[in-house]
């Protein structure tokens, strides 16, 4: 895994991508294993956002497409940034597995696309991404660019712990102390991990690129490569304005000022290197002027021309884009060998040697599910098939085509609901009716009788455990409209737990901003004794790992002023100590309290944060969760079975569309993980 840096300006012009492309050629030639990739295109009025040309062009790098404006601001407007996150994580999972650094470049905020910093910000979330700041200095002091530093760095925060690595001051005057801009930053906790002093040639602009972006027509081609140094506007008479004629210079005045026409040619014929000549409001020159300029034409000089008069003109020119064109190779390798220069060579040295982050994001922890579902085709039977907040799971779910689709319900009250919207089944979907009869159906209802569950389940998820008890499908999802307490035991009843299992037990993973913490039991258990706990902790380390975690499990104490409490812990001293004998490997800490193990300790030198946290009860676990699940920029997945020998997954009465679909995609990755 790649130690992700995030590259975002934090003031108008930073210079972002620049700071990307120097960053990227600093450490290729220091011959570590780098990538690059911009998340999301920036919205460029009239032009297309090359940033990753550029780099193309000018590095080694062949960095994926980054995702269309309209892509990103469709799954805004439809409040899908979770989605559009998830995306991104699977657009950068190749480069991040086989790179030591993952250089990602931010969005610049603008008119254009006001919501520039929170897109950032859920960047650094998604991808538990550092992040260097970049910013320009110019005309300001390096008290207020620190100041703006300082502001910026305060919303990339962990817990404590800030994301901030470094920051990057760009157009950095060149009577400027380089000392001061540190001092600066250091005052205000941060670091400056390099400084590229303003040059001019950073944004001279070729002429053909002011052709094509203002749409000039052509007099004479001469050598459109020629940097556009000073734009110079006539409007004096001979001798006046001669001085203006130097080198680098693009002349604009209007078409039917022959003289100054005529004394460009001779400055040029004469040694000075004109950017070129651009005539204003659609005037062409006198053919007789055109033919006693020829020579100065033939030697170079573009001749240009407008249809515009010429204040407008002038007015378009110095708004054009001043960033790099993706063809501009020369200007480039300029910007790249500079700012590769600026950075600290200190800085660029830790920057594959740090360990990078252990956490798992809720972006990435979609993406490993996803993922995992396409190894294998699985086929999973819902047994809620009529209602249809399911049915629109399985319609938007059927993109994935490693997952099939039996649905229970009567065939004509699935189309009524389908014709409600308009969509149809994916190809390939069975409808089973719910009164299914065979072998399979009376073998489930006599386990049921037995154990005294005949009326625990309904037809609809009798026959659903039916075709899984025939091997007709790989899981079964149920639940929303039966008893709960009724669906677990009839689970429990119809389908064997699994080796070593002596309890089932149901765990749910919180998402919060950063990462994905797992919490267990929230469902089953109300008070598990020592072998139960030990097997609650085991299971939902299998299921963390499974979803990409690496298990490390915290028993979170019990509240002081409960009459238990010093059972509790005798109970979770006596589940560790089972757990050291029979799982060596598992890291386990507790009982200590959850405010405690919450706690970030790594950045101290201490243990690793754990990703699992397991209660002695039921009511602690389950209040914890709901508490979480109502935080601000959380969300909590319904809870996962545990212990059961096949994928059985059960659906809250309240479920939401988007969490019908979590629990798909989890059941296929569990039913492929059990075979």
């Amino acid at each position: 895994m790649a130690r992700r840096i995030l590259v975002v300006p934090v003031s108008t012009n930073a210079g972002v991508t620049a700071a990307c492309l120097g960053l990227v050629h600093a450490l290729e030639r220091r011959h570590i294993s780098v990538g690059y990739c911009k998340p999301f295109a920036q919205a460029r009025g009239r032009s297309e956002d090359h940033s990753t040309e550029l780099i193309r062009l000018a590095t080694a790098q062949r960095p994926p497409e980054p995702i269309a404006v309209g892509d990103l601001e469709y799954r805004l407007a439809g409040g899908r940034l979770k989605h559009v996150m998830t995306q991104m994580v699977d657009l950068t999972a190749e480069l991040d597995a086989d790179r030591h650094v993952l250089v990602l470049e931010g969005l610049a905020s603008s008119a254009d696309q006001p919501y520039a910093d929170r897109i950032n910000i859920e960047v650094a979330q998604a991808l538990d991404a550092e992040v260097v700041l970049v910013g320009a200095i110019g005309s300001s002091t390096p008290e207020r660019f620190a100041d703006q530093a300082a502001a910026a760095e305060r919303i990339y925060r962990v817990r404590q712990e800030s994301r901030v690595v470094g920051v990057l001051a760009n157009h950095v005057p060149t009577d400027l102390d380089p000392a001061a801009i540190q001092d600066t930053l250091r005052l205000r906790g941060l670091r400056c991990v390099g400084q590229v002093t303003d040059h001019a040639e950073f944004i001279q602009a070729r002429v053909g690129d002011i052709v094509r972006e203002l749409n000039l027509r052509i007099l004479s081609e001469g050598d459109l490569g020629r940097r556009i140094a000073s734009t110079v506007i006539v409007a004096q008479s001979i001798p006046g304005f001669l001085s203006a004629l130097t080198d680098g210079a693009l002349v604009v005045v209007p078409g039917d000022r022959h003289e100054v026409l005529l004394s460009a040619a001779l400055a040029e014929t004469v040694g000075t290197k004109l950017a070129g000549l651009l005539l204003t409001a659609g005037i062409e020159p006198h053919p007789d002027v055109m033919a006693l300029v020829g020579p100065a034409l033939n030697g170079g000089l573009p001749l240009l021309l407008s249809a515009e008069k010429t204040f407008p003109t002038t007015q378009a020119i110095v708004t054009v884009d001043r960033d790099i064109p993706a063809d501009d190779e020369e200007r480039a390798h300029l910007v790249r060998e500079t700012v590769a220069d600026a950075f600290d060579e200190t800085f660029l040295a830790e920057l594959p040697r740090a360990e990078a982050s252990t956490r798992v994001t809720p972006a990435q922890f979609a993406h490993r599910l996803r993922t995992e579902m396409r190894k294998g085709r699985i086929r999973l039977v819902l047994a809620d098939g009529a209602d249809p907040r399911v049915l629109q799971a399985v319609v938007l779910l059927q993109r994935y085509e490693a997952l099939q689709f039996t649905v229970v319900g009567r065939r004509g009250d699935i189309e009524a609901r389908l014709a409600e919207t308009g969509e149809m089944l994916p190809l390939g979907t069975q409808v089973i009716d719910p009164d299914l009869q065979g072998p399979a159906v009376e073998r489930v209802r006599q386990r049921l009788t037995e154990q005294g569950l005949g009326e625990a389940l309904d037809a609809a998820m009798v026959a659903a455990l039916a075709l899984l008890e025939d091997g007709k499908v790989d899981g079964v999802i149920g639940g929303l409209n039966g008893d709960r307490a009724g669906f677990i035991a009839g689970a429990r009843a119809a389908t064997a737990l699994a080796s070593d299992v002596v309890t089932t037990s149901a765990a749910q993973a919180a998402m919060l901003p950063d990462e994905v913490l797992f919490f267990a039991d929230t469902l089953i258990n109300a008070h598990p004794d020592a072998r139960q706990l030990a097997c609650i902790a085991h299971e939902t380390a299998d299921t963390a790992r499974m979803c990409g975690l690496t298990p490390r499990i915290a028993f979170v104490a019990p509240s002081s002023w409960s009459p238990t409490a010093q059972e509790d812990r005798d109970t979770i001293g006596a589940a560790r100590a089972l757990l050291a004998e029979q799982h060596p490997d598992l890291v386990t800490r507790g009982p200590v309290s959850f405010q405690e193990a919450i706690r970030r300790t790594s950045a101290m030198g201490g243990e690793p944060e754990p990703t699992i946290f397991v209660f002695p009860d039921l009511a602690s676990a389950a209040a914890t969760v709901k508490a979480i699940g109502q935080s601000a920029g959380s969300y909590v997945h319904p809870p996962v079975l545990q212990g059961l020998s096949r994928a059985v997954s059960l659906l809250p009465k309240d479920a939401e569309v988007d969490s019908i679909m979590d629990v798909i995609v989890y059941t296929a990755v569990k039913a492929a993980a059990l075979g």
